[in-house]
């Protein structure tokens, strides 16, 4: 087939350069991003503790450049999801495993997360063993688990999210529950896709869990969600405890 003089095979080549340069133009701008924010990250921090220092008379100043910080980390966890999808398009998303607490982990993001926790009015239950140890990337983990604690406080809240943690002689288990409104049932099929975002998920790029699934499976394990009509969601995450290499 031949569309304008340009063969199938042109075509296809075209297609392939125009993904490369996306993809590259992607990484390039990506990093060029970050520094300026981490400047503007510092500068904000130190106007905010100068403005606590002035006391309740700074109370509206102080307000402000909390809003700011805030807004500045958004936008900061939004440049890693588009580096990250940058490394997966070019295959260069790479895990270092070393030797895991992920208890310890799982309780740690927990912690991590206790202003949003609080800030949204929910409950956080968490059932683990003391201890479960796997061969795993340790902040790779944190940031499938920080992905799906905090999209269950904020979409499941305000109420109780359960968080389970639980192990076999090959693998790990953990299930991420809430008690929100659930996902579609249309939506569940697509929602690890890329750029998909489901309908009570109002911000963002669509990329956590797309994300979250490629490092999950980068593991050799698998990740998933089980939503029935107005019960919820809960996601289940499984990777065998010496991940693959």
């Amino acid at each position: 087939m031949e569309i304008d003089g340009l063969t199938d095979e042109r075509l296809l080549v075209e297609l392939r350069d125009a993904l490369r340069m996306r993809d590259e133009l992607l990484s390039v701008a990506s990093h060029e991003l970050r520094t300026p924010l981490a400047v503007l990250s510092l500068k904000l921090d130190s106007v905010l503790r100068a403005a606590r220092r002035l006391g309740p008379d700074a109370a509206k100043l102080t307000s402000g450049v909390e809003t700011a910080i805030r807004q500045t980390a958004r936008l900061s966890r939004l440049i890693d999801e588009l580096l990250d999808v940058s490394r997966i398009a070019t295959g260069h998303l790479t895990i270092q495993p070393e030797d895991v607490d992920l208890a310890r982990v799982v309780g740690d993001v927990v912690g991590r997360l206790r202003e949003l926790i609080d800030r949204r009015g929910c409950s956080v239950h968490l059932h683990a063993p003391s201890s479960v140890t796997g061969h795993w990337d340790r902040l790779r983990l944190e940031q499938v688990l920080v992905n799906l604690v905090t999209n269950a406080v904020k979409y499941g809240g305000p109420g109780p999210i359960e968080i389970t943690l639980s192990a076999g002689d090959l693998a790990a288990r953990v299930d991420v529950r809430d008690h929100g409104p659930g996902i579609p049932l249309d939506q569940q099929a697509v929602i690890f896709n890329r750029f998909v975002r489901a309908s009570r998920d109002s911000r963002g790029l669509g990329l956590g869990l797309y994300i979250s699934r490629q490092i999950v499976e980068a593991h050799g394990g698998t990740i998933s969600v089980a939503s029935p009509p107005g019960a919820g969601a809960c996601f289940t995450v499984e990777i065998p405890r010496r991940a693959a290499q």
